[in-house]
């Protein structure tokens, strides 16, 4: 799964991801789906065998939009009310085209990362070289293996070496009033995730791959 999350914050407040309306934070996702010339979904490369997917994508009770919806709609119905789902706001095609397997080895592979281990704080940090991240630890997560001893791509970003990437990157037309954005990006492999935590309202654009929201309990 790759993905891009555009975090609105207020001052200095920075974050992650999820949601939830008891605890004054809201979630807005962006999908993105891509087709080749044939109509089948295109993967990027980032491909994943069916048998290691440990989830699949059920029941959802949150209102599903398309671009129509207004910046009046979206103050006044779920900025500071409800998560939306969003589809076709921005076209960010270049972006994903850029952020396929192939492209992304090419121009980056000798780039620093750092990984965060999927437990809660993500209290390990690692850096690694990214090509070493893609070839030899990102994988599909096992049930046998910890939070702890997962690593994976979120956040983190050193944006001056990715500059282009994140420079080709068109951000949500909808806004907060006073609020300011900023990027987090990421690469993971199915069915790995960052722990339920809290933070401001942003917006999560799914590049490749289903992105599955877990509420809290």
């Amino acid at each position: 799964m790759l993905f891009l999350i555009w975090l609105t914050e207020i001052i200095s407040l920075n974050g992650e991801m999820r949601l939830f309306l008891e605890v004054a934070v809201l979630f807005y996702v962006i999908e993105v789906c891509l087709s080749d010339s044939t109509g089948k979904t295109n993967d990027g490369g980032w491909y994943t065998d069916p048998s290691d997917v440990l989830a699949e994508a059920g029941p959802c009770n949150i209102d599903v939009r398309d671009a129509s919806l207004t910046q009046q709609e979206f103050l006044d119905h779920y900025a500071f009310q409800a998560p939306v789902v969003i589809n076709g706001l921005t076209d960010n095609s270049e972006f994903a085209r850029l952020s396929s397997r192939d492209s992304l080895l090419s121009k980056y592979s000798n780039k620093v990362i750092r990984l965060s281990s999927a437990n809660t704080y993500s209290y390990q940090k690692v850096d690694v070289r990214f090509d070493k991240y893609v070839t030899e630890i990102l994988a599909a997560q096992r049930l046998d293996k910890p939070g702890n001893e997962t690593l994976i791509w979120f956040g983190d970003n050193d944006h001056v070496a990715w500059a282009d990437l994140f420079n080709s990157y068109h951000p949500p037309t909808l806004t907060l009033p006073g609020l300011t954005g900023a990027y987090s990006y990421g690469l993971a492999g199915a069915g790995t995730g960052v722990p339920f935590h809290f933070h401001g309202p942003g917006f999560a654009e799914v590049i490749y791959g289903p992105l599955v929201l877990v509420p809290a309990s």
